[in-house]
């Protein structure tokens, strides 16, 4: 009946017809299905609706979720990258596919301190990672470490201001911290401090120690250390030791520096003799003196050169343990069991101690006792305790100071 009523509305004689029979038809289908859908009180459907409405929210979840993990996971390797390598902004931009600009924003706050990659870091424990928790050597002050960490910035900022890169690029704020709360004593337990990685213990790891041992470690009994008022009470006289008129300004640069400790090599057969005569002296005065040296560092040609130079009555010291004449001496079987003395860097303000940028032997190498001489060192480069594959780095890294005659014992550390 509904199918004949429906075949005859559409069925008209005119176009016009035709067209309104249509849209009653629509009409009536329409009014069908909405009058269905009210009736239909079937329990299946709102569970459905709702059953892809959960889904729903649990992809968007999800998908928050592992976007999250890939941008931890990227922040984490840009600080990483900004933090212990040289690569440049566009570099680490292109190796971790992100925008140049994303970059920028870790440099910045890096460099402002306002980031915090321990946010960032899984919690693991000490074991998984091989990273000390806490403290467990030193001696860990309060006062100490604010001192550490003061020295740390002075001297990063002042390596930064010398290599001009930003500071974050030499230690990051967090590296600091951890360093400070940890305070590690040799490159061991400073691998072992989070953010501190191969290439930052090899450009800095001597300085960062030096600092730390500077301030925290106690020197054993037979580790002689002499300050000026030490001096004094060994009874040692200042009369004899005449200090640079300017001596301060010499005093300023080494702190400028961290310099905190001089070097000189020598033989371990040597170590008796240098107790037994009261400390270090120049070959030509041992020679002088008919005083026989068990293994002498020298041959006969590094003499000529002295002489030539007018270098003969001078102890040489070294700012870093790295020697390239210390290394030729053993190839040439000059000394067998090398051992690195330790000087105070007193010595600078004597008034008759020379400096020389080079090696002293060097034609090009400026020689003087003046404040100019010393400031004409290279210091970034010659505390460095690494071989330079380039020429001119090579040369400057054997920067000296030249002690006239004789370095006392009490000035020494063995």
């Amino acid at each position: 009946m509904f199918l004949q009523i429906m075949l005859s509305v559409i069925t008209p004689r005119s176009y016009e017809s035709k067209f309104m029979g249509w849209i009653v038809v629509f009409f009536v289908v329409y009014i069908i299905i909405k009058t269905i859908s009210k009736d239909d009180n079937s329990p299946n459907q709102p569970l459905i609706t709702k059953t892809n409405h959960n889904l729903k929210q649990e992809l968007k979840t999800n998908t928050k979720i592992n976007n999250k993990k890939k941008t931890n996971s990227k922040k984490k390797e840009i600080i990483e990258l900004l933090t212990n390598t040289n690569l440049t902004s566009n570099e680490i931009a292109k190796k971790v596919n992100v925008t140049p600009p994303v970059v920028w924003a870790y440099k910045s706050h890096i460099t402002m301190g306002t980031y915090d990659d321990k946010k960032q870091s899984k919690k693991t424990t000490s074991e998984q990672k091989g990273i000390i928790k806490k403290s467990t050597f030193g001696t860990k002050t309060t006062d100490n470490q604010k001192s550490i960490e003061q020295s740390l910035k002075q001297w990063r900022y002042g390596e930064s201001k010398e290599l001009k890169i930003p500071a974050f690029r030499i230690l990051s704020n967090s590296t600091l911290k951890a360093i400070v709360e940890y305070l590690p004593i040799n490159k061991l337990q400073l691998k072992k401090v989070k953010g501190v990685g191969p290439q930052t213990i090899e450009n800095y790891g001597e300085d960062i120690l030096r600092i730390i041992n500077d301030i925290v470690v106690n020197r054993s009994s037979h580790k002689i250390t002499i300050t000026t008022d030490e001096v004094r009470k060994k009874n040692i006289r200042l009369v004899d030791l005449p200090l640079k008129p300017n001596w301060r300004d010499f005093q300023k640069i080494l702190n400028q520096n961290y310099i905190t400790t001089l070097y000189h090599f020598t033989d371990m057969s040597n170590i008796n003799s240098i107790h037994n005569n009261g400390g270090l002296y120049s070959w030509f005065y041992m020679e002088n003196k008919g005083i026989q040296i068990p293994t002498p560092g020298g041959n006969q040609f590094s003499r000529q050169l002295d002489r030539q130079k007018g270098l003969q009555d001078y102890v040489r010291l070294s700012f870093n343990t790295h020697q390239p004449m210390m290394y030729i001496a053993k190839k040439d079987h000059r000394i067998k069991d090398p051992r690195i003395l330790k000087i105070d860097p007193q010595v600078i303000y004597w008034n008759t101690t020379n400096f020389s940028n080079l090696n002293a032997t060097d034609n090009n190498a400026e020689v003087g006792n003046n404040i100019s001489n010393f400031k004409n060192i290279r210091f970034t480069i010659a505390k460095q305790n690494k071989y330079y594959e380039d020429e001119i780095e090579r040369k400057l890294v054997q920067a000296e100071v030249l002690v006239k005659t004789h370095i006392p014992i009490e000035f020494i550390t063995f």
